[in-house]
């Protein structure tokens, strides 16, 4: 007689825990990738920087109201971000919230893809995931995105144990103060919880008769409740507000569907999601988009439930654009990353499970290839060079031009740099009568801005050489967002009224001094191009 067990033999007990620590060093190695981005303390860029003033500059109760310059983040992430500005103001302090969002993401998305399906599936997805540039970068930003994340991911995995007729009573209180709490800090919150609740409650009616679901939902209604008055005082007080007194609704009109049998603007959308967040370039990322259709296929074949709740905050926050309400674009859908990483792990797996088999070889080389070699490459390189997602460097300049400043000075702040000046002058308090800012942006502060067109650069250097250089002949000039040829042709034009004595370029930034009372560098001046 031969006993036969249910229990794992030595060989799959020691691939399970190849498995676990291969998960956890993913989720180390995201953690440490995140703190060292952090620890980096780039400057805060231009859209940080319009934030980061309306903290500084507002109370508690005013930043309920619709905040200045285009800017809109949920009340609670604000209140706790003015609450942290009143230790220190530098870019650090600022970012610690939105780091705590990004590194709660990791063993989150860990614990998640372990339940979604276990095995090298899980541990190929947290890979990705803990290498995605766009996870890593706005974990140390000043906005609310790395949070969305986080509580994305809570969502989906606390309100799974709702799934059952009769969960007990303290699950259902800490799902109610979870649901009135959340969307405080994350707007998105309420996409995933309505779209995780609708899978609940079709597995319900799946899995139970009439009387059973009637119970289920009966238990559930103080849930709802609390979960709708809890969102109806948050869209009275914030949300209405932000709608009504920013220019985001007009900014958004072109983002949404031109109705609702617009289906291209569906099938446009989600095959973006492969460029931005999850980083496959043209045509990566029709290679992508084909591996997350195999797993998508997989996993509704297989895992069908878990295949419909990943999917849930998709469909969730395509139907909210369809409705016209939050456009399905570029940041404003980081959230979704987790989901999209998950099913398109699957199907690269099963493709990497294929690549001895002929004929599929050649193919299963191909997606393996471009959905999981490449973004762990990427992932190498950017270790490398940290710091390569720093954008408008401006601080540093500044810092040059204030520890340099001299008595007769006089301070330029270009119209990309006139922000982050608003911002940076509390640290760095230049004499006010020696400074210049460009009343280019000022006078457009409610638009986003665009690179200065060669016009602008034209006569801002004219009308600084006529009027304020006349008593201050040496010039700091601190310019940000000048992309070629702007920037370029900014110089040569200052360099056509004096000499330029020091010049340090940073990303997307640079400072110069020029001397105005020495004869000029180049002839001219050359008017800008018709």
């Amino acid at each position: 007689m031969h006993s036969h067990s249910n229990e794992p033999d030595g060989a799959d007990l020691r691939t399970e825990r190849l498995q676990w620590q291969l998960g956890m060093a993913a989720v180390v190695f995201g953690i440490l990738w995140r703190i060292a981005e952090y620890l980096f303390n780039r400057s805060l860029w231009v859209d940080e920087a319009r934030l980061a003033i309306n903290i500084v500059n507002r109370s508690y109760g005013e930043l309920l109201e619709a905040l200045d310059m285009n800017q809109a983040a949920p009340p609670l992430f604000l209140w706790i971000e003015k609450a942290a500005s009143g230790i220190s103001e530098s870019e650090l302090m600022f970012r610690v919230l939105p780091m705590i969002g990004g590194l709660l993401a990791l063993p989150l998305f860990w614990i998640l893809a372990q339940r979604v399906f276990r095995g090298w599936p899980a541990v190929i997805a947290t890979w990705l995931f803990a290498v995605n540039v766009q996870m890593i970068y706005y974990s140390s930003e000043l906005k609310p995105y790395s949070w969305d994340v986080a509580l994305g991911l809570t969502f989906v995995l606390v309100l799974r144990g709702l799934a059952k007729p009769d969960p007990s009573r303290r699950l259902l209180v800490g799902v109610a103060a979870l649901g009135v709490v959340a969307p405080w800090l994350s707007y998105t919150s309420v996409l995933v919880m309505a779209g995780v609740e609708a899978v609940n409650l079709v597995r319900l009616a799946m899995e139970n008769d009439r009387r059973t679901l009637r119970s289920a939902i009966l238990r559930r209604l103080p849930v709802y409740g609390a979960w709708l008055a809890g969102f109806i005082l948050l869209y009275v007080l914030v949300i209405l507000e932000t709608r009504s007194g920013t220019g985001l609704v007009d900014a958004w009109n072109n983002r949404f569907p031109t109705g609702p049998f617009d289906i291209v603007y569906a099938f446009d959308k989600l095959a973006k999601v492969f460029y931005f967040p999850l980083g496959y370039g043209t045509p990566y990322d029709g290679i992508a988009i084909f591996a997350f259709l195999t797993g998508a296929v997989l996993l509704y074949r297989s895992h069908r439930i878990e295949f419909m709740y990943l999917m849930a905050p998709i469909a969730a926050t395509l139907l909210a654009s369809y409705a016209n309400q939050y456009p399905f674009i570029n940041r404003l859908i980081l959230f979704l990353t987790p989901y999209f990483i998950l099913v398109t792990a699957y199907g690269a797996y099963y493709w990497a499970t294929k690549i001895a088999m002929s004929p599929k070889g050649a193919l299963a080389t191909l997606v393996a290839t471009t959905v999981l070699v490449l973004p762990m490459a990427e992932g190498v390189w950017n270790v490398i060079r940290l710091g390569s997602t720093v954008r408008h460097d401006v601080r540093p300049a500044f810092e040059i031009a204030y520890e340099q400043f001299q008595e007769g000075d006089l301070l330029y702040v270009d119209p990309g740099a006139a922000i982050p000046y608003e911002f940076y002058k509390r640290q760095m308090p230049f004499p006010e009568d020696s400074v210049v800012v460009s009343p280019y942006y000022t006078d457009r502060a409610q638009d986003n801005f665009e690179e200065t067109d060669l016009f602008e650069a034209f006569y801002e250097v004219e009308n600084l050489a006529a009027g304020p250089a006349a008593d201050h002949p040496r010039i700091w000039v601190v310019a940000s967002r000048q992309e070629e040829p702007v920037g370029v042709f900014l110089l040569d034009n200052l360099k056509r009224h004096g000499q330029m004595r020091f010049l340090k370029i940073y990303t997307d930034a640079f400072v110069a001094l020029f001397d105005f009372s020495a004869p000029p560098t180049l002839t001219g001046p050359e008017p800008p191009p018709s």
